[in-house]
């Protein structure tokens, strides 16, 4: 959702505690700076960096956050990512519940 990101934007909602909010702030920084370098890493770098995103999100869903994405390009082919943390109560959020039976295995 990142590569090649000419516009970034990003917020974050619900934080009540320090904690989350420090967290929230921390992946939101790493998110940034991936984008600013992702180009110049190679494939074992870029294994690695998404590892650890996958772990700061981890972190947020372990504090009640949840992460969302949103990317589009315009036609001049420029790429704007926004990426927002909300609490995973936040009334917003439409959740769907799924029969386990409609589920492929």
């Amino acid at each position: 959702m990142i590569q090649n990101t000419d516009i970034y934007g990003y917020d974050y909602y619900d934080c009540i505690s320090e904690e989350q909010l420090e967290v929230a702030q921390n992946f939101l920084t790493c998110v940034l700076d991936t984008i600013d370098i992702l180009s110049m890493l190679d494939i074992a770098e870029r294994f690695s960096i998404e590892n650890f995103l996958d772990e700061q999100i981890k972190n947020l869903e372990r504090l009640g956050l949840w992460v969302f994405g949103n990317r589009k390009v315009n036609k001049n082919n420029m790429a704007t990512t926004v990426i927002e943390i909300y609490s995973k109560d936040n009334p917003l959020i439409q959740k769907a519940h799924l029969d386990a039976s409609f589920i492929t295995k």
